[in-house]
């Protein structure tokens, strides 16, 4: 069974390389939420001179839903569990980028 909140890092290992946030997640944690009712994402504060976009299977420089910058943050709610972690994919412009993870199950 997840801890709920679900609370952890995952690391996008190759600059400008497309992945998908379920199997980030499910690599660290093979009990990881795949739906949520809120997510928040967010880049290590310390990690400076990099971008993280976040969106759909589409997502690149040029298509996104959120764009961020080190130390800030992305959060996504709904009212019931529905924010599903396989329809939500990361690129970094940046190698080794590391990106907090918060997932809190309704």
């Amino acid at each position: 069974m997840a801890t709920n909140p679900w609370k952890k890092a995952v690391n996008l290992a190759v600059a400008n390389t497309i992945y998908n946030l379920n199997t980030l997640m499910l690599a660290l944690d093979a009990s990881a939420p795949t739906t949520c009712t809120e997510l928040t994402l967010q880049i290590d504060p310390e990690w400076a001179g990099t971008y993280m976009r976040v969106g759909n299977s589409d997502v690149s420089f040029l298509m996104w839903g959120d764009k961020l910058v080190p130390g800030q943050g992305a959060q996504n709610q709904t009212r019931y569990n529905n924010c599903a972690t396989r329809q939500i994919y990361l690129v970094a412009d940046a190698a080794n980028c590391v990106v907090g993870v918060s997932a809190l199950q309704g």
